[in-house]
């Protein structure tokens, strides 16, 4: 049997990770949250989150832009999607 050596995850902190991005993509207006998810290794889901101006649940909300972001080795962006 082939063994299949696993990525260690890059250790991005997601503040550096966010000021990255919203560099290349534009910083949003007014977000309610922003959730950002290592998904594998050097791989990363970034969700920003509007608010949907609801009186009865004011901390509801939905995904207004998803970004799946690859870092390189270098801690750049590689691409965003």
């Amino acid at each position: 049997m082939t063994q299949v050596e696993i990525p260690k995850p890059i250790m991005q902190p997601e503040s550096s990770l966010l000021a990255k991005l919203f560099a290349k993509v534009g910083e949003p207006v007014d977000p309610l949250k922003i959730s950002v998810i290592n998904v594998y290794a050097n791989k990363w889901r970034v969700n920003v989150w509007k608010s949907s101006n609801n009186n009865f649940l004011p901390s509801a909300g939905f995904i207004e832009s998803s970004y799946f972001v690859e870092v390189g080795a270098e801690d750049e962006i590689k691409s965003v999607r």
